[in-house]
């Protein structure tokens, strides 16, 4: 900020030495027009000393709608011929790789001013007047609303983020610097591949966010980088707000930044986590002691089959070979009566929990047999235990297919419980009991 303040006092000014030419000598060896390309010329080489291009954190507006409020990774790679190549793989690129090249230079407008002064395909689908194609409304005269044009906020020579505000919206953007020789298609594969293993669309995942002392919150509905945020114990009705946040890759580390900064208990502000994969967590780097981290697996499973949620065991389950086998003999003792055992599906259903047995006779439709179990909590995290049918069907299932009974109780134990990809990604659960007597549950709704 003191550099920026430094040239603005340079570029202000000259314009009062020049409307007293006549009066007084001249102080400076060079005319307000050397000392302005200057200015630009010095900026214009540091945008373009990253040869791997940078990353910008690109929010349109300053509000959580959607999609104009999502943050938007954009790749950018500056030429000294005055081009600049953007890239990018989002909606507003039909969600398949683009990119696009353009005129840039460095203007003065009262201040330094990146502009992308003719037409991008990539930047300026966001700063079009046109309607946006992939929603249900007409944005149509407003578009997403975005810039094109980017004031200067802080450009230290040798640092490896930039800072800059959008012209007309005033959202804050970073610009963090890649690597030599990076391929922005892989890059932004890299990326988004990580994200998605973390936050799947296809899991009711929570993560919680510790801000320290008392100040633990939910993180729901990740995946697409705005999640809602409430603190633990309150109602998210009332208290959830949403955050947005983007994922970059710098020096072979992951980060999670929001948008906006939190305000942590010590009046700390926490806006960027690094990712930990070792701990499987993200740490603030602001403050080490703020973290991101997923569920508890213990509570998580417990709550989610509470609220209705099913989780499936099927032959294509990883599981222990002994479980393998026992899965293997019902699929057997079925196909010896002309029907298809499918799976084991484990839910929450009048009052307690249930083991169904799902199977298809060749001529009907599929059938759920219901098996009692419970779940409680132990030292190493939960005990899954059999304990017999729900029903007169249930009896005869076991009389007439006796492997059934050897599998419920083959699947009975005392388990730690894990996510079965990453601490954060609880759409397959892992249940170990020991090296040899492990399944892995997967999401089913």
């Amino acid at each position: 900020m003191r550099k920026l303040s430094y040239f603005a006092a340079l570029f202000f000014g000259s314009l009062v030495f020049a409307a007293c030419a006549g009066e007084e000598e001249d102080l400076f060896d060079q005319s307000a027009a050397e000392r302005l390309n200057a200015v630009k010329g010095e900026y214009s080489e540091i945008l373009e000393s990253s040869k791997g291009g940078w990353a910008m954190e690109y929010y349109a507006v300053n509000d959580t709608i959607t999609p104009e409020g999502y943050g938007y990774l954009l790749l950018n790679r500056y030429s000294d011929n005055g081009f600049v190549t953007v890239a990018m793989n989002n909606a507003f690129s039909n969600n398949v790789y683009a990119e696009d090249s353009s005129a840039w230079e460095i203007i003065t407008d009262n201040g330094p001013v990146l502009t992308y002064n003719t037409y991008n395909n990539c930047l300026h689908k966001f700063s079009d007047p046109d309607d946006i194609p992939f929603t249900s409304e007409d944005e149509t005269g407003r578009g997403a609303q975005g810039d094109y044009e980017f004031v200067l906020v802080d450009m230290p020579k040798d640092s490896k983020h930039l800072m800059f505000k959008g012209k007309k919206r005033g959202t804050y953007i970073r610009m963090t610097r890649l690597e030599d020789g990076t391929d922005f298609k892989t890059y932004l594969e890299d990326v988004q591949g990580f994200h998605k293993s973390l936050f799947p669309a296809s899991a009711p995942n929570y993560c919680l966010l510790n801000l320290g002392g008392d100040s633990l919150m939910y993180m729901r509905n990740s995946s697409e980088g705005m999640p809602g945020i409430y603190p633990v114990g309150s109602d998210p009705d009332v208290t959830e707000y949403e955050y947005p946040f983007l994922i970059t890759k710098s020096e072979g580390k992951y980060y999670l930044r929001f948008e906006n900064a939190f305000k942590s208990t010590d009046g700390t502000d926490v806006q960027e986590f690094a990712y930990d994969e070792k701990a499987g967590r993200f740490v603030s780097v602001e403050n080490s002691a703020y973290t991101i981290e997923g569920e508890n697996p213990d509570s998580f499973i417990v709550s989610s089959v509470a609220d209705g949620h099913s989780w499936r065991l099927t032959a294509g389950s990883e599981m222990s070979d002994n479980i393998k086998s026992a899965f293997a003999d019902v699929a057997a003792s079925f196909k010896s009566k002309n029907s298809t055992f499918n799976y084991l599906s484990f839910s929450y259903t009048n009052g307690q929990y249930v083991i169904s047995v799902n199977y298809k006779p060749r001529r009907s439709g599929a059938v759920n047999v219901l098996y009692k179990y419970s779940l409680s909590p132990s030292k190493k995290g939960l005990t899954l235990t059999y304990a017999g049918p729900v029903n007169q069907e249930g009896e005869n299932t076991l009389q007439n297919v006796p492997t059934v009974k050897k599998l419920l109780d083959s699947i009975s134990g005392d388990y730690d419980l894990a996510g079965a990809a990453n601490p954060f990604n609880l759409s397959k659960m892992k249940f170990t009991d020991s090296e040899s007597k492990w399944f892995t549950l997967s999401y089913a709704r």
